[in-house]
């Protein structure tokens, strides 16, 4: 049976707590008791959570070095560095 989100979502954030492996797993043990499924779920968010480089790690903005050339760069002025001028375009 699948798990309540909720229920995951309340022992992953405890589990966070616990920063050593075996108070983890001592943890995951007394609040997942015989729900495998649970604890699949939990042990899934949690290896997910360690991996660096997710989504919410990189910026939303890249500096100016980090942009690739051609393309327009984020700190400079609007037009400055795509070669298009502001503004509508003309109209004929």
């Amino acid at each position: 049976m699948t798990p309540d989100p909720a229920r995951v979502q309340a022992v992953f954030l405890m589990a966070l707590d616990h920063p050593s492996p075996r108070g983890r797993a001592a943890a995951l043990d007394r609040e997942c008791g015989p729900d495998d499924e649970l604890r699949r779920r939990v042990e899934a968010l949690l290896v997910a959570h360690a991996r660096p480089g997710g989504l919410l790690d990189r910026p939303i903005i890249l500096s100016n070095e980090q942009v690739p050339a051609g393309r327009p760069r984020p700190m400079d002025p609007p037009g400055a560095s795509d070669g298009v001028p502001d503004g509508p375009a003309p109209s004929r």
